[in-house]
């Protein structure tokens, strides 16, 4: 969803909170399960435009040990800002000039300008998206469907959670799980 944040640009010291529900992103991203819910609060610090708040979803994962999909319930603490000058307010469809206090782009961290291009389109700022990339970051390295998950056979794939195999015999070694 994007919102249109011109009348709190204009603004210094505004802030506005927003109940947040993403039910699109499910069909952009097949890694998240569930709807992105929570309350965001959307601040003009004159030198920078700051959201916080907190969001929570589910995460579509395949477990790094017996391969099965599960999906895993995260929370995410947002506190982003973006620098203003970078966002172009319009009033009567004349763009207006950023404050005389912005700090310069030289100040701002590279990946931060690069995430503000994906996110801020002039005063549209695009909720959904700031919102994928964060829940995104929250998927661990090495999934676990659970912490005892005992992975799949090495030798003809059976998954130790669901029995023992029958392959060789049954007499092969235990193998530690690998993450």
């Amino acid at each position: 969803m994007k919102y249109d944040i011109t009348e709190l640009l204009l603004h210094p010291g505004r802030r506005i909170k927003i109940d947040v529900r993403e039910d699109d992103l499910r069909n952009l991203d097949p890694n998240i399960a569930a709807p992105i819910t929570g309350q965001l609060t959307f601040q003009n610090a004159v030198e920078a435009f700051l959201v916080t708040g907190k969001v929570k979803t589910a995460l579509r994962l395949d477990c790094a040990r017996c391969l099965e999909p599960f999906a895993l319930p995260v929370e995410v603490e947002v506190d982003e800002q973006f620098p203003i000058h970078l966002i172009q307010p319009q009033k009567g469809g004349k763009p207006v000039p950023a404050p005389k206090e912005a700090v310069p782009e030289d100040d701002w961290d590279e990946d931060l300008m690069d995430l503000a291009d994906n996110i801020l389109d002039g005063p549209l700022f695009d909720v959904g998206e700031l919102l994928r990339q964060l829940v995104l970051l929250e998927a661990p390295l090495q999934p676990l469907c659970q912490e005892s998950c005992r992975g799949l056979c090495p030798f003809c794939g059976c998954n130790f959670n669901n029995g023992q195999c029958e392959c060789k015999g049954g007499n092969h070694p235990p193998t530690p799980p690998l993450c």
